[in-house]
């Protein structure tokens, strides 16, 4: 009787562990797919507060662009062309001697490239420049606050930068198009 009922409570236990063993594989299972669906359901939302994030800035462009629509003529007018970029370069020269510089412009790309971002076109240019700090000085001030559309990637300033003394200045930079 005593083997009888060993062998029923080691029955009882190998079931009990199969069913436990089930019930784990079950659970573990259950939470790998839990936890891939949450991950699921975060990419979806940082999807969706990218989208509408999107859709209000494009919302907010629109509305910017009905502001500034009217003056795009005016705009496009300012800018130079191929066929006057040269005009454009003689009025930096020409400002630059109103400011008591000497200055050398040189357009350094062949050709006319694409700004990825923007879409605007340009030419790649150089210069150097010989005057004192302060005129040096006031050209970039009237480059900033004229109708010049160019920008400046590299500056550098050689020789005593005081207001008496002649310094050289090379800049580096773009020149926009229409």
């Amino acid at each position: 009787m005593n083997k009888d009922f060993n062998k029923k409570i080691l029955k009882i236990i190998g079931i009990t562990a199969i069913i436990l063993a089930i019930q784990f594989a079950a659970i573990f299972f259950l939470v790998r797919y839990l936890n891939k669906s949450i991950t699921d359901i975060n990419q979806k939302q940082r999807l969706l507060v990218i989208a509408k994030a999107e859709r209000l800035s494009s919302v907010s462009l629109q509305n910017d662009f009905k502001k500034v629509e009217n003056y795009l003529p005016v705009f496009e007018k300012i800018l130079p062309d191929e066929e006057n970029l040269y005009y454009f370069i003689s009025q930096l020269e020409s400002l630059a001697t109103r400011t008591g510089n000497r200055i050398a412009i040189q357009i350094t790309s062949s050709k006319v490239a694409i700004d990825g971002i923007t879409g605007s076109k340009y030419v790649l240019f150089s210069a150097a420049m010989n005057g004192n700090y302060d005129s040096l000085k006031r050209y970039l001030a009237e480059i900033n606050k004229g109708r010049y559309f160019v920008s400046i990637d590299l500056l550098s300033i050689s020789g005593n930068p005081s207001v008496n003394n002649e310094s050289t200045m090379n800049l580096s930079g773009k020149i926009y198009l229409k």
